[in-house]
């Protein structure tokens, strides 16, 4: 059962989920849940469940046959393919990441820079992980804001907490070691030169990487390497760049300065025009009058 399959399933409000492709092969769900218990096919995909709120939870699933009282900052890590019973005590939020095993392993290998034959992932009930807390904290809030520039920030959210449950949350066999390439000059022109040309569009870590002709994760770790800074802060100070050289050099409308430069509104580049240059659109234009 994937994501949808669960929202339909449980007794519970969806407060937020992403949209389809907005999070590759990851989804997002926070559920506000009521009644006092459920039952929940085999899921599909790695859940990774952070609790938001005080409750007394009973789980059957696998291997664990616990009961806690969790709070927030607490999670769960199950693995896919098991049917779980929950019970709880009151109604509660929880934020869960839903992680395609698939892509995860494809994942762990761009991370080793090995071939994986299998990542299995440790799962666990009740576990206190802060990079796991603020990590969907920040995924969440992204996906609420979607400001310009959020599709990159996204990817760079989701790679730190794959990275962070490889490190410390799975384990992997490995095969033969796998040679990362490097970002050459004809790679690092060729980037850019799509960047200038789709400054318009929310570019995303996978279009650029696919450019490079590299992985998402070595893409990202190259890139900030090679122009000391990751790729959507790269993108969004073009961006701005871009923003501040029409409002100088041309007479575009600040509203159609907003559309070439991919702003979401006029009011994303004001607030962005004010915390690069400490001065909005309008004010800069009419002092260079």
């Amino acid at each position: 059962m994937d994501a949808t399959g669960v929202d339909r399933r449980v007794p519970a409000r969806l407060v937020l989920a992403t949209r389809d492709g907005q999070l590759p092969g990851a989804d997002l769900r926070v559920y506000q849940f009521h009644s006092h218990q459920t039952q929940v096919p085999p899921l599909r995909d790695i859940a990774v469940i952070g609790w938001q709120s005080r409750a007394q939870i009973a789980l059957r699933c696998g291997a664990i046959r616990s009961r806690a009282q969790m709070s927030p900052g607490d999670f769960s890590i199950l693995r896919p393919g098991y049917e779980s019973t929950w019970q709880w005590s009151r109604g509660f939020q929880a934020t869960v990441l839903y992680l395609n095993e698939r892509r995860f392993a494809d994942f762990a290998s761009e991370v080793f820079d090995h071939h994986v034959d299998s990542v299995t992932i440790r799962e666990s009930f009740q576990v206190q992980d802060s990079v796991i807390h603020h990590g969907l904290f920040l995924l969440a809030t992204e996906l609420r804001r979607d400001e310009f520039g959020a599709a990159l920030y996204r990817d760079a959210l989701v790679t730190q907490l794959c990275v962070h449950l490889l490190r410390h949350h799975a384990e992997s066999r490995l095969r033969a070691h796998r040679h990362p390439g490097a970002l050459n000059a004809a790679q690092a022109q060729q980037v850019t030169d799509y960047i200038e040309h789709n400054l318009d569009s929310d570019l995303c870590l996978s279009s650029l990487a696919r450019v490079a002709g590299l992985s998402q994760y070595h893409f990202a770790r190259l890139f900030k390497k090679r122009f000391g800074a990751p790729p959507h802060a790269y993108v969004q100070r073009r961006r701005i760049e871009r923003a501040r050289h029409l409002v100088l050099h041309s007479d575009m409308p600040l509203k159609e300065v907003v559309g070439v430069t991919g702003f979401c509104d006029q009011s994303h580049l004001t607030r962005a025009f004010r915390r690069a240059f400490d001065i909005t659109p309008a004010e800069l234009r009419r002092s260079s009058d």
